[in-house]
């Protein structure tokens, strides 16, 4: 049975209760969902590390780095997991941003 939780993308978390001030997106979710966006996360949480790593080797273009394409990659994923469990304000706010239109809408 699906249950609402609200998904924090910034803490990587996942929250039965909305925190005030925070930007959560709500969502219904059994525990398969809730095992495929703390995936998601996680892949984002690597690639953000390796990133990190490799922005202090010289002479690396960050516009060629794999991290970053992971990392993009598994965000629009999620942004496509959280659209398709959302509420209403979370689907409407994801189609706001464009994010699930083509390669890179939305990203920075």
């Amino acid at each position: 049975m699906k249950e609402k939780y609200y998904v924090n993308i910034a803490d990587g978390g996942i929250h039965k209760k909305s925190a005030e001030g925070s930007a959560t997106f709500g969502i219904y979710a059994d525990d398969g969902d809730l095992s495929k966006i703390r995936e998601k996360m996680d892949n984002m949480d690597e690639a953000n590390l390796a990133s990190y790593v490799r922005a202090h080797i010289p002479f690396t273009p960050p516009d060629e780095s794999p991290e970053n394409a992971r990392y993009d990659k598994n965000l629009k994923e999620l942004y496509a997991l959280l659209h398709e469990l959302g509420d209403e304000n979370t689907k409407a706010h994801i189609e706001s941003i464009d994010i699930l239109n083509g390669p890179g809408n939305g990203l920075v």
